[in-house]
């Protein structure tokens, strides 16, 4: 199960789904919350509690959290440039808040985005 996690991440087999965040004042979506899932090729749709802690074991979090962060990143892009001007949260494990170089990796994502706008 390890290696087919290792390798759902190179071919990339993780998916982003968005929960809404809305304002209960006004009925209005404010924001949206990342969620990982696993397309897994046998087993179909698999939650988070059913391979992230084998991820956290295996060593495995740091490029789950790079994947789930590219894309839903990307997602974040493209609901800005619809117009759409929301917010959107990204959970992180522990193992990545203690991770030093976290900040910088998440800056350096964010500044690919604006580029690929750009670019």
């Amino acid at each position: 199960m390890v290696e087919a996690l290792r390798n759902a991440v190179g071919m990339g087999e993780l998916r982003c789904h968005y929960q809404p965040k809305v304002d209960t004042a006004t009925g209005q979506v404010v924001g949206a919350e990342a969620l990982v899932r696993w397309q897994h090729p046998v087993s179909g749709l698999l939650a988070p509690a059913d391979f992230l802690p084998l991820a956290e074991q295996a060593g495995l979090m740091r490029p789950i959290t790079e994947s789930v962060l590219d894309m839903a990143l990307g997602e974040c892009r493209r609901w800005h440039s619809a117009g759409n001007p929301i917010g959107l949260a990204v959970n992180v494990s522990v193992t990545d808040l203690l991770d030093p170089t976290l900040p910088r990796r998440v800056v350096e994502l964010l500044a690919r985005m604006v580029w690929k706008r750009n670019g």
